[in-house]
């Protein structure tokens, strides 16, 4: 089969995902609204996930829509190689950034309890702006536009990876997952 005759099933599933993946941000959102309060929801898993979601949506978005970083994808995967991204994922990482962008506007504003970013979150976030920028100055110069975004998905990677690790120890701790949305989780970790 030609991968052509694949391509309705990549468009019904890739907007099936973006629909169920988008709506795990929603429960977590609404229980910070509903309580005015984001006493439960770990600063840290919240400064991962904005990298995290920053990092992919900057990957999508240019392999979507750069015809230079889709030429320098071509020239390293074959002339006839799809491009890896559809408008389902731009889509997806749209929503991501703006919904989880919310919720650090509702950290900022609603009531957090003494809950603050860890040092450890402080210096994860700082190398990842700091391998970022270090990437722009070595890539970028030289025209190798799709090696810098390719940093971005590296750093998508590896804050998924240990993105909930924080907030599994602020529950812990604290004995209790109250403020912490297990509807987010039940409709998150099938992504993961």
């Amino acid at each position: 089969m030609s991968p052509s005759a694949y391509a309705p099933w990549v468009a019904v599933t890739g907007w099936a995902y973006f629909a169920a993946w988008s709506a795990s941000f929603w429960p977590q959102t609404v229980l910070n609204a509903r309580r005015r309060s984001v006493v439960g929801f770990s600063a840290d898993f919240l400064a991962f996930n904005m990298i995290k979601h920053t990092s992919y949506a900057t990957y999508n978005f240019a392999l979507f829509a750069s015809p230079a970083v889709q030429r320098q994808y071509r020239d390293a995967h074959g002339a006839g190689a799809p491009i890896p991204v559809t408008g389902a994922d731009v889509a997806f990482s749209a929503h991501a950034v703006v919904v989880t962008g919310a919720q650090v506007m509702q950290y900022l504003c609603y009531e957090r309890g003494g809950q603050k970013p860890s040092r450890v979150a402080w210096a994860l976030v700082g190398g990842a702006l700091a391998s970022a920028a270090v990437a722009a100055v070595v890539t970028l110069p030289r025209g190798q536009v799709l090696r810098f975004v390719t940093l971005f998905s590296y750093l998508q990677l590896a804050f998924t990876t240990f993105k909930y690790f924080p907030q599994m120890m602020h529950n812990f701790r604290r004995k209790t997952c109250y403020g912490w949305s297990l509807g987010m989780v039940a409709l998150d970790m099938p992504r993961q």
